[in-house]
């Protein structure tokens, strides 16, 4: 069940420039703007992971203290809201007595983050690379975005106020030039994630330090050597991964693991979960494994039964390591509306690929139909303005002629409110304008983790 405005609610804008809350015909409460634009995130279409996920990105916070804030909003307004199934609200947002917004539809007035997508080249040649990255053994043939295009992005990031940025590739460490990318960023006051295979060497990590870099995602998916070999197409990883991790902890760099959860290593990940807890690692992220436009492996899908015993492990695992898991069952079994992820693509940020074209999700950087626009020849509030990225995220009905989209009475929910996964569209049927496969009108099943 997730937390809902009760059906007999409603809101009325008032003469006093507030929000009445109605119980029928009758004035039970007034609330200020923004407090009512808020509890309309409370409309059914979106759970409460959904809304805490909102508030965190709106407000820049933290999980656990966007948690706190959507649980001080639920005990304040409890006789406003409730817990229920399958009731879904549809509410005006006011923002004066003269005028209205879809809350659902509202999007940043600037990028809140960056995807900088370095290079395609990567050390490894992982089963499941949802990028698709290429194998390139010598780092001098390594290609991506120029060093001076960077530093225009970086210098125009800041200007917005731009306070995150996520450095991916292929594996952005097969670039010689990685540490001035980093010292870069980090003198212009700008968070980084970076992520890597890498097996970094202690000159590496000691440069690493010097860059003023705080923290580190490293991947890792097993303690086992075999698999990991079977996974990566590496001798030896996991234990050389497990020194890396260690070493870089010991020379004060915070460090986040990343594991993806494939039929090959979920036994194992309890295990790892342990061990990285016991070596003072900070968080351990766990993904299951996605179908995507990449390479892709059927038989890398874990059972039902295999995901079940480790959220089982998760749930009472006690460790000082956060271990960040959800459990994807929900998307196996059901096909709901309500069920369906919402899509900040566009909507919170940009993604930036090697070329210095703009799309709006790594999992697309291949679609011609998704880029919106070029570092190259363009600032980045041009592109965030542009007529381009806002028909990509809100598109006519005419995009879906011959598809059940175009006459579903669910499209502005589903399509204009929550955004359409574009990458789950275009996997199913070679255009990203269809419905998601995983919508409750699709009668085949293709599965997606």
């Amino acid at each position: 069940m997730n937390t809902v405005v009760r059906e007999c609610i409603n809101f009325k804008m008032n003469d006093n420039g507030m929000v009445d809350v109605l119980e029928g015909d009758k004035v039970i409460g007034e609330v200020e703007l923004g407090v009512h634009a808020l509890l309309t995130l409370f409309n059914g279409y979106m759970s409460d992971d959904n809304i805490i996920e909102i508030l965190s990105e709106l407000t820049q916070l933290d999980k656990d203290k966007a948690k706190k804030m959507f649980d001080k909003i639920t005990e304040n307004y409890k006789y406003i809201l409730e817990k229920k199934d399958s009731v879904f609200r549809n509410f005006d947002v006011f923002i004066n007595s003269k005028q209205k917004v879809n809350l659902n539809r509202l999007r940043a007035i600037v990028p809140k983050f960056l995807v900088l997508s370095l290079t395609r080249d990567c050390f490894m040649q992982c089963r499941y690379c949802y990028a698709g990255a290429r194998y390139c053994e010598n780092i001098d043939e390594a290609k991506g975005l120029e060093i001076e295009l960077i530093d225009k992005i970086l210098k125009d990031a800041k200007k917005l106020g731009i306070r995150h940025i996520e450095i991916t590739g292929g594996d952005p460490f097969i670039r010689k030039d990685i540490y001035e990318i980093l010292q870069k960023t980090v003198e212009e006051g700008i968070h980084i994630n970076i992520s890597t295979k890498k097996l970094l060497s202690i000159q590496e990590i000691k440069q690493l330090k010097q860059t003023g870099l705080k923290s580190i995602q490293i991947s890792i998916d097993t303690l086992d050597d075999y698999i990991a070999k079977y996974l990566t197409g590496i001798d030896d990883f996991a234990e050389r991964m497990i020194e890396v991790i260690s070493k870089l902890i010991s020379n004060g760099i915070d460090v986040t693991v990343n594991t993806v959860v494939t039929k090959k290593n979920i036994k194992g990940i309890p295990a790892l979960i342990i061990k990285l807890n016991n070596m003072g690692v900070k968080e351990h992220m766990i993904s299951p494994y996605l179908r995507t436009l990449g390479r892709h492996d059927e038989l890398l899908f874990p059972s039902e039964e295999d995901y079940k015993l480790l959220e089982e492990f998760v749930y009472n695992y006690e460790g000082k390591m956060n271990v960040n898991y959800k459990s994807p069952k929900y998307e196996i079994k059901s096909k709901t509306l309500m069920n369906i992820s919402r899509c900040s693509g566009g909507r919170m940020g940009l993604v930036i690929i090697p070329n210095g074209k703009v799309t709006i999700c790594e999992r697309l950087i291949d679609s011609e139909e998704c880029i919106i626009g070029d570092v190259k020849k363009q600032s980045l509030i041009d592109i965030w303005n542009s007529d381009e990225l806002y028909n990509l995220i809100y598109p006519k009905r005419s995009k879906f002629i011959n598809t059940d989209c175009y006459d579903c009475d669910d499209y502005e929910k589903c399509i204009l409110d929550k955004g359409l996964c574009y990458a789950r569209s275009k996997i199913a049927y070679g255009t990203i304008y269809n419905k998601d496969p995983l919508c409750p009108r699709e009668t085949k099943f293709m599965r997606f983790v």
